[in-house]
């Protein structure tokens, strides 16, 4: 471990959460401004009594920050690898052994900081955006590799909130740092931001690449999980033959890698694929083996109402609807289960559809918006209202997206 590239960052972090200006420190331990300055970006050596002086200013224990380092190190090391290969029980197994209070005082605490940004950005619903200040105090302390990670989490967090340009910043500059061994992750984030922006084919290009090098990592938690994004590009290209071949080649993997999760994600996605293809028992099929592996993804409930009254089974399409509205969270879930309501009673649709379809834009469902804007000409097609059947169908190809 490189003492003063990290102690300097650690007292800087420090002394802005305690507000405590650069003036107040540099009157109390008698150093110079510029000297000071070089010390908390870790350019200056300084004596062991000087680093003493300036962490009792801000109080900061000295000895603690180098209490159990080597443990430490070897928790960071492991604690990486499972967060960048998935290994859920290895990433507990981390968090448990790690003292939080302790780790926040020790010299590897910009290590952990970024740990704990990476396994946040992927697990919470919330991106941990206040980290990213955090994290750039010490960004410059970081090695290369830990440079990139640092930027492409970042990314990866201003893109789960939509700020795709902010993102698409930070993984050039990520893509300028990386190495082709730390490249895998960054492009698997690049492929999932420009599908969220319905840019299919630049999506598919990015997963392909990311692929590739998961398959040479042998990092197979991750190459499952890409090789079922390539099928999602697909589904939503309207390939749905193609992206049906890739889902199940993608469930042979998982069965071979017997990782549960993506099974049972990857039967929601054939489920889906085939009620937009109105292959409509081929989509109640796959509902209930995801169903069956207790996985109960809220769009299923939806899927199974709809099929079922498609198929004229109205008896089953109120059993599922009536199961829906008793599990499902899910606003847009629900509002598809509402819609089946509507249809069973020969209701008007088109006003609720018409505000289904404001909510799927405003929270960027894509496939929902086309699922509402073909139901809508359908309904205005039946009532010879053809210029508004025409709307909904220029807004269909629009959805469409690069092809």
């Amino acid at each position: 471990m490189k003492f003063v590239e990290f102690t300097g960052p650690i007292i800087r972090y420090y002394r802005e959460k305690q507000g405590i200006d650069i003036g107040t420190i540099c009157i109390q331990t008698g150093i110079q401004k510029p000297q000071y300055l070089e010390i908390e970006t870790g350019k200056k050596e300084v004596f062991l009594n000087t680093w003493k002086k300036i962490c009792d200013v801000i109080g900061i224990e000295f000895i603690s920050l180098f209490k159990n380092e080597d443990v430490y190190e070897e928790l960071y090391d492991a604690g990486l690898h499972a967060l960048l290969y998935d290994d859920i029980d290895e990433q507990k197994r981390l968090f448990e052994n790690v003292n939080e209070q302790h780790i926040r005082k020790s010299i590897l605490f910009p290590k952990f900081a970024l740990l704990r940004f990476i396994y946040d950005t992927m697990n919470e619903d919330k991106p941990p955006l206040d980290m990213i200040k955090t994290l750039e105090c010490f960004k410059d302390a970081y090695t290369l590799p830990e440079q990139c990670l640092y930027y492409d989490y970042s990314g990866f967090c201003y893109q789960k909130v939509r700020q795709y340009e902010k993102a698409k910043t930070l993984y050039e500059t990520a893509e300028h740092l990386a190495t082709m061994e730390n490249k895998d992750m960054l492009y698997y984030h690049m492929g999932i931001m420009h599908y969220r922006m319905n840019e299919q084919l630049t999506a598919l290009f990015y997963f392909r690449k990311a692929y590739t090098m998961f398959e040479k990592a042998w990092n197979t938690n991750r190459l499952l999980y890409t090789h079922g994004s390539i099928g999602i590009c697909y589904s939503r290209m309207s390939e749905f033959e193609m992206a049906k071949k890739q889902f199940e080649e993608t469930i042979r993997l998982a069965i071979q890698y017997k990782n549960r999760y993506v099974m049972c994600t990857t039967y929601d996605n054939i489920a889906f694929n085939c009620f937009k293809m109105h292959d409509y028992k081929e989509c109640i099929k796959y509902c209930y083996k995801a169903i069956d592996m207790d996985y109960h993804w809220p769009f299923l409930f939806a899927y199974l109402a709809f099929s079922f009254y498609k198929l004229e089974d109205e008896e089953k399409a109120w059993e599922w609807i009536h199961r829906g509205k008793e599990t499902v969270k899910d606003e847009a879930a629900l509002d598809l289960i509402e819609y089946v309501v509507l249809l069973i009673e020969k209701a008007d649709c088109v006003d609720f559809l018409e505000k289904m379809y404001h909510k799927f834009v405003e929270e960027e469902y894509y496939e929902l918006q086309k699922f509402v804007l073909m139901e809508l000409s359908n309904i205005f097609h039946q009532r010879q209202l053809y210029e508004h059947e025409a709307e909904c169908l220029r807004e269909l190809l629009k959805l469409h997206g690069e092809r």
